[in-house]
């Protein structure tokens, strides 16, 4: 591939490709971090040990500090009690409809059941300005203001609902993605780049997520 593809013969910059298919893969890592139940070695808080209504978050157990625990509730079918458990879900987390989540990650599976509970209202969407805003003509979905959407690495019949304002993800500065220099094995013609990522998931109020549990379509 190297001798036959360079210079003015050239069809595409091969380390490219290659260091676009490193961060991809290594973005699928951080992906099935971010869903661990437990936090493995070198690997960030997850929403899955935020987002819960015990362990201990920032030095701080849930079973002795209440106010700092998430809101965690067992729900059902999606189309039988689901959208009346994320309401309740939605206004149990928020302050006084001030201070509302705005994030909402789940399976495909719950996903796909949430949207086709909501295509009976979607014809609102147009006529009510977004009072119901489904979302399904744009492309996305929508619940209460939250963004809507699924990870293939999601807890199964889990719906995460968090407000950014308190979670977010940190990244060190310098440590983005950072591709360092090439390294060649003594030995070898094989040219290595190694990618930096480093970074933490953080939480300053963990009253303030939620989610349910036991979802089905």
């Amino acid at each position: 591939e190297r001798d036959g593809n360079v210079g003015e013969v050239e069809i595409f910059s091969l380390e490219e490709e290659r260091q676009e298919a490193a961060k991809l893969a290594l973005l699928d890592k951080i992906s099935v971090a971010l869903f661990d139940a437990s936090i493995g070695a070198n690997e960030p808080e997850s929403l899955a040990t935020i987002i819960d209504s015990t362990g201990t978050i920032g030095g701080l157990a849930a079973s002795s500090n209440a106010w700092w625990a998430s809101t965690e509730t067992a729900s059902g079918s999606m189309a039988a009690q689901g959208l009346k458990d994320l309401t309740t879900l939605a206004h149990t987390i928020s302050k006084s409809m001030t201070d509302m989540p705005n994030l909402s990650v789940t399976t495909q599976t719950v996903y796909d059941a949430y949207e086709a509970t909501m295509r009976g209202f979607a014809q609102f969407d147009t006529v009510r300005d977004n009072a119901v805003d489904p979302g399904i003509k744009k492309g996305g979905l929508r619940f209460k203001g939250t963004t809507c959407f699924f990870d293939e690495n999601a807890t199964s019949g889990t719906w995460y609902m968090a407000n950014t304002n308190y979670v977010y993800l940190y990244v060190i500065t310098g440590a983005n993605f950072k591709i360092g220099p090439v390294i060649r094995p003594a030995n070898q013609f094989a040219d290595t780049r190694l990618i930096r990522w480093r970074g933490a998931l953080l939480c300053s109020n963990r009253a303030r997520q939620g989610k349910l549990t036991g979802l089905t379509s």
